[in-house]
């Protein structure tokens, strides 16, 4: 996109190396970068992504353990342990895939008629909050926002009512059961994702990989496009939306 060129192009400009974690090896920021890493996620025809992100996270957490090692930052003990957690994602990405064929049909039931959505996680959980949000309003058309839930009071709290849909990255972080017991005292409707006794249970690890809870994307993604799809929503092509952004 042509912000992500900009940035680019003004790090090259700087005397800078440029490495591209790209599925896409032919595009513009493939040719102009020093190096490209090919996710290898394969075509990804839809607007809003869903292979790439998660082959980005994989891709990445790859080059930063193989960097880390070889600049000794890390043992190479360390970096086989890592490297050992990333050869079980496939195996529990395909389980997460599978719970949530189960869990999310009754939910889309449940839930098409509501009109805005909050996701909230901790620490390494908040950025696949942010993804599941974000998958939710591109294909859905209803608002959704993440938040870190230590911010819950600080704002978001005001807009749980009475069947508002709160989507819970549970790691089974103590502090985590306390924001889901607010949120229901005031009507909301909790959707747990994550260790044993959610609404969705994945193959969370504890303690978390460096990736965080990578395994809990799976379901947001098909929670989004069950939800799209059960209003009636293209969820290849949503509205107002581009593959490509050239303009900034």
């Amino acid at each position: 996109t042509a912000d992500t060129l900009a940035a680019m192009r003004y790090g090259k400009s700087q005397g800078q190396k440029i490495i591209a974690v790209l599925n896409v090896p032919e595009s513009t920021i493939g040719r102009e970068s020093d190096v490209v890493l090919h996710t290898l996620a394969g075509p990804e025809i839809g607007v809003a992504a869903t292979k790439t992100f998660v082959c980005q996270i994989v891709a990445g957490a790859a080059v930063m353990t193989a960097a880390m090692a070889a600049s000794g930052r890390v043992s190479n003990r360390t970096a086989r342990h890592v490297v050992d957690e990333l050869r079980r994602l496939p195996e529990q990405l395909a389980a997460a895939c599978e719970s949530a064929k189960y869990a999310i049909p009754d939910l889309v039931e449940e839930l098409s008629s509501a009109t805005g959505w909050l996701y909230l996680a901790r620490g390494a959980g908040v950025p696949f909050a942010a993804e599941g949000a974000l998958k939710m309003k591109e294909l859905t058309y209803r608002w959704a926002e993440h938040y870190p839930a230590g911010e819950l009071k600080h704002g978001p709290l005001a807009l749980v009512e009475s069947g508002t849909p709160v989507v819970v990255v549970d790691t089974g972080e103590p502090r985590l059961a306390a924001t889901m017991a607010e949120v229901r005292s005031r009507g909301g409707r909790i959707v747990s994702i994550g260790v044993p006794g959610s609404t969705v249970e994945v193959d969370v690890v504890l303690p978390a990989p460096p990736w965080g809870p990578l395994v809990a994307t799976i379901p947001m993604q098909i929670l989004a496009r069950s939800m799209a799809v059960a209003l009636g929503c293209d969820v290849d092509k949503p509205r107002n939306l581009a593959k490509a952004v050239t303009v900034e």
